[in-house]
């Protein structure tokens, strides 16, 4: 299995991050089509941005583990944690309202990260096959 996760880091972090900013995006607009209920304010929400941060983290983790470019690298990390810091101000504290557009930025930005690096691996590996 680790293999697998491995293999795949930035399918499953493309993935997270596509699934956190749909989740983000429908607390945002369920208001306005009036279906607040679906997303009710019972704290449940938070559990699910703390599995959608775990998930970042660990796709993360093993898409570092695969390439081999600082400046991929240095991405990834600094958008995972601008998203985790983000979505847990958002999430403890209602002050932080403000924090959700750029956990809006982070994701975007985690999930072009993660396509330029399945794009480096692709080219990467047409130009060594011999």
């Amino acid at each position: 299995m680790k293999k697998a996760v491995r293999k795949y880091a930035d399918y499953i972090g493309i993935s997270g991050s596509t699934v956190c900013l749909i989740h983000c995006l429908s607390s945002f607009l369920l208001p306005f089509i009036g279906a607040e209920f679906l997303h009710a304010n019972d704290g449940l929400g938070k559990y699910h941005d703390i599995v959608l941060s775990g998930l970042s983290i660990i796709a993360v983790y093993y898409a570092m583990q695969t390439t081999e470019i600082l400046r991929i690298k240095q991405l990834l990390v600094f958008f995972v944690t601008l998203l985790i810091i983000t979505v847990f101000l958002h999430s403890f504290s209602p002050q932080f309202e403000w924090a959700i557009y750029v956990s809006y930025f982070a994701s975007l930005g985690l999930i072009s990260t993660h396509l330029y690096n399945i794009y480096h691996h692709r080219i990467y590996k047409k130009s060594c096959s011999v």
